[in-house]
């Protein structure tokens, strides 16, 4: 099964310099940068009926939003600012 991911960073070097490492072997990941909007303190996934979200702190913390209604409403959040992010 082939699932193709992707991922939107800001344009902080310590973001930018780990992408090729982190990402870039795999053939279906694709990431675009949005400049300043983002700490990186705070991962999202999307899925088709869930949300799940990763903080980084001291402890790490993971909760899951399990609603297709509100993945959704992500989904099409992140296609906006996947339009707007650059290569």
């Amino acid at each position: 099964m082939k699932i193709r991911g992707h991922c939107y960073v800001d344009k902080s070097e310590g973001q930018r310099a780990s992408m090729p490492q982190t990402h870039g072997k795999r053939k279906l990941f694709e990431v675009r940068y949005l400049p300043g909007l983002f700490t990186g303190q705070v991962n999202t996934n999307v899925w088709s009926d869930a949300i799940g979200f990763n903080i980084y702190g001291e402890p790490v913390t993971r909760f899951i939003i399990w609603n297709p209604v509100v993945a959704g409403s992500y989904a099409q959040f992140f296609e906006t600012l996947w339009k707007l992010a650059r290569q």
